[in-house]
C-alpha cells in the first residue's frame, strides 16, 4: 500500500503542482514577440457582456488553468491527508485521477510540446500503478 501512495502522491505533483506553475511561469515569465502581441490584439472576441481581445483572452485563460491545475494537486493531496497521516484515496478518486491523466495526455500530445506530455504521461502511469497497486 505504502507504493500505492508514493505513485499516487507522485502522479497528483507532476498533474498538479508541476502543470500548474509550469503553466502560471510560461504566462507571467515567458516575453511573448511583439508581432504575436499585435497580432492578438487585433482579434477580438465578443462576449455576452463586454468585447475582448484575444491577448485578454489567450493570458486570462492560461492564468486560470494554471491555477486550476494547482487547486487539482492541492485538492487531491489533501484527500489523501487524515489524522495527519496520509491513506491512498478511494479506487473511484484514483481511477478519476488515471481518465483525467489519460484525458491531458491526449490532448497534451495532439495540441502542445514535450513538458506537458511528459507530465501528463507520468501522471497517467503513476495513477495506473496506483490503482494497480491497491487492487493488488
Amino acid at each position: 500500500m505504502k507504493k500505492a501512495k508514493i505513485l499516487f502522491v507522485t502522479g497528483t505533483i507532476f498533474f498538479g503542482i508541476i502543470c500548474g506553475l509550469g503553466h502560471l511561469s510560461f504566462e507571467l515569465l515567458e516575453e511573448k514577440p511583439a508581432e504575436v502581441i499585435e497580432g492578438l490584439k487585433e482579434l477580438s472576441v465578443i462576449f455576452p457582456d463586454r468585447e475582448k481581445d484575444m491577448l485578454e483572452v489567450t493570458t486570462g485563460f492560461s492564468l486560470l488553468m494554471g491555477v486550476m491545475l494547482l487547486a487539482y494537486g492541492i485538492i487531491n493531496l489533501l484527500l489523501m491527508r487524515k489524522d495527519r497521516k496520509f491513506h491512498l484515496p478511494s479506487k473511484a478518486i484514483v481511477t478519476a485521477n488515471l481518465i483525467f491523466a489519460l484525458i491531458g495526455f491526449g490532448i497534451a500530445y495532439q495540441y502542445f510540446f514535450i513538458f506537458p506530455i511528459a507530465c501528463m504521461g507520468i501522471a497517467a502511469l503513476c495513477f495506473l500503478a496506483s490503482l494497480m497497486q491497491k487492487s493488488a
